[in-house]
């Protein structure tokens, strides 16, 4: 994610932590659901 300067940093640092929680999610439904080749 791109830094946004017009952010506030209270609000930048939500939208990380909500990046990162999202890529974590992701990761569990690919382990759980492994895509067939």
């Amino acid at each position: 994610m791109e830094a946004d300067q017009t952010l506030p940093p209270k609000l930048f640092a939500l939208a990380v932590e909500l990046q990162k929680q999202l890529e974590r999610r992701e990761q569990e439904l690919a382990d759980e659901n492994p895509e067939q080749p």
